[in-house]
């Protein structure tokens, strides 16, 4: 674990095919877009096959899928390394947007997904998130601390998305 930590902060940078920001107009989300050279089926397909999130996004140390709930959403409980929490996450899912919301101890998070055709066989990548932290340890988690965790998830998810289309 220790290891992956050094491996996410050497890689603290965004890649140049990555571009993360506040979003704009928002009150504490953040937002990584890229263009992820791969259909966006398949872009779908990497982030909604919840059995491989171990192994494909750096940041998983493991995830179940639960089934749906009564909107038709996915559960899906997984372990973030990053955070050092287990999650549970409702998310529904439709061909262009993946949208989430779910709760750790002491941290309430929510998230869209935007998975747009560039054309090319190309797929513009929006990943946009907040959270909350709640309790004692809400104490210490600043709106900076909680942005820079945001933009390192990101930049896991949306690096280890291009990785994935250079590997193919």
């Amino acid at each position: 674990m220790v290891a992956l930590a050094a491996q996410l902060q050497a890689g603290a940078a965004a890649p140049p095919r990555m571009d993360l920001h506040d979003l704009p107009g928002s009150d504490g989300w953040t937002e990584g877009i890229a263009l992820v050279d791969a259909a966006p089926d398949r872009v779908r397909d990497w982030l909604t096959d919840y059995a491989h999130w171990q192994g494909r996004f750096p940041d998983m140390a493991w995830a179940q899928y639960l089934g749906d709930d009564e909107h038709g959403r996915h559960i899906v409980r997984f372990h973030s390394y990053l955070a050092n929490r287990t999650f549970v996450i409702h998310e529904s899912v439709t061909p262009e947007l993946l949208a989430f919301d779910g709760w750790a101890r002491n941290v309430h998070t929510q998230g869209r997904i935007y998975i747009l055709d560039a054309g090319g066989g190309k797929t513009r990548v929006i990943m946009q998130s907040t959270n909350e932290v709640h309790g004692f340890i809400g104490l210490f988690a600043t709106r900076n601390y909680r942005r820079r965790a945001a933009f390192a998830a990101t930049r896991s998810h949306l690096g280890a998305l291009l990785k994935l289309a250079a590997a193919r």
